[in-house]
């Protein structure tokens, strides 16, 4: 009730998504949690109720279910705890989690980290993949669901908070996994209206756009 009027799940925008505009949508799992991080916590207040509970930790802990479709908003945290909290988590090695645009310099360890996930074949392998910048825990992330859920759907909202680097890092990882596999819908370049209640949260009207926004990128190929 203090979320302005976001009072109930069926505001947020997910729930919008799949009873509102989906034909064939229904709810499995939700493992979502406030103030965490895609990023494995290395530094920052080591007491805080999202310290070590990161989107993979929280994956193994509590299980994702059985889904054919899985949907991840991550990455608004990881560049506001850096200002926040003053962590020191990087987007990709030596490349700060602000960086207005992924640096061509960093494209070769990006590939090696793909090397190593595509290297990756059993739940056990693609949980030891690491997860210590943006980028590897959000490209581990993605090779844990997909060990766990075989020919699953994942789809990547970028939000309105996150950083250009973080942007274009989260297009080209979803690239590399094929639109068969991995599909964005890209609410920060597309410069949709998402009005806050308090910055970054949205209130309702803005979980509304959201979902109509998923659903105009990708609502025909979940709806499959």
């Amino acid at each position: 009730k203090s979320d302005c009027d976001v009072t109930s799940v069926t505001d947020t925008w997910w729930h919008r998504l799949i009873y509102s505009k989906m034909t064939y949508g229904t709810f499995e799992k939700n493992i979502s949690a406030g103030n965490t991080t895609v990023v494995q916590n290395t530094t920052g207040d080591s007491s805080a109720y999202w310290y070590g509970w990161d989107f993979g930790t929280r994956l193994q802990t509590l299980g994702i279910g059985n889904p054919d479709v899985v949907l991840i908003h991550g990455g608004t945290n990881d560049y506001g705890h850096t200002s926040w909290y003053g962590t020191s988590e990087e987007l990709i090695d030596g490349v700060s989690m602000g960086a207005s645009s992924f640096p061509e310099s960093a494209k070769d360890r990006l590939d090696e980290l793909f090397a190593d996930a595509d290297a990756a074949t059993t739940v056990a392998e693609a949980d030891a993949l690491d997860g210590t910048t943006f980028c590897s825990a959000y490209i581990r992330l993605i090779k844990m669901i997909q060990a766990r859920c075989g020919s699953v759907k994942v789809v990547c909202l970028i939000g309105t908070y996150l950083k250009g680097g973080q942007r274009e890092a989260i297009l080209r990882i979803a690239e590399h996994f094929g639109e068969d596999n991995v599909r964005v819908a890209d609410i920060l370049g597309a410069k949709v209206s998402v009005p806050m209640y308090s910055n970054p949260h949205p209130n309702a009207t803005g979980m509304a756009n959201m979902a109509d926004f998923v659903y105009q990128e990708v609502g025909d190929w979940i709806d499959e």
